[in-house]
């Protein structure tokens, strides 16, 4: 096979009648642990020399995603959204607005923060008054997941 550096890429001088001027032959060792590499997520570029190298892409570092559609948050917590709805409401009759105001500050803005004070207090206050475990409020503020993002 023959690499050419200046466009990148391999020529087969079975196939190709004209070849750029810069190529190097590249024997069929190579070619085939170049190709494996590439396989395995390397990038084929020109060495120092022209001759062809395997080189790993620097890993892609992802971001958690740390706000998620109010719609993914409300329904994150299950079935105790009934008992939670149920709670505010009866807590609003008494004159105590806590509650309710979580959950209408969440439907109200254009993403759930899983890191926003409020949020995280408002999730605790859910397991102080019983409606929800300890594990379910680490569930309900974990990472967001694909299809949970926030509408643009």
């Amino acid at each position: 096979m023959l690499y050419s550096p200046s466009v990148r890429g391999w020529f087969d001088p079975c196939i190709h009648d004209q070849v750029p001027e810069d190529v190097v032959a590249v024997d069929a060792a190579t070619y085939q642990a170049l190709m494996q590499a590439q396989g395995l997520g390397a990038r084929i570029e020109p060495g120092p020399d022209g001759r062809p190298i395997a080189t790993m892409a620097p890993p892609r570092v992802v971001q958690p995603m740390r706000r998620i559609a109010p719609l993914a948050f409300r329904r994150r917590f299950g079935a105790a959204i009934g008992a939670i709805t149920l709670a505010a409401s009866r807590d609003m009759e008494a004159g105590d607005a806590t509650l309710q105001v979580m959950l209408d500050d969440v439907a109200a803005a254009g993403y759930a923060d899983l890191d926003d004070g409020p949020t995280r207090a408002g999730v605790q206050l859910l397991v102080t008054r019983g409606l929800l475990t300890e594990a379910q409020a680490i569930a309900q503020l974990a990472d967001g997941q694909p299809g949970e993002e926030p509408a643009r």
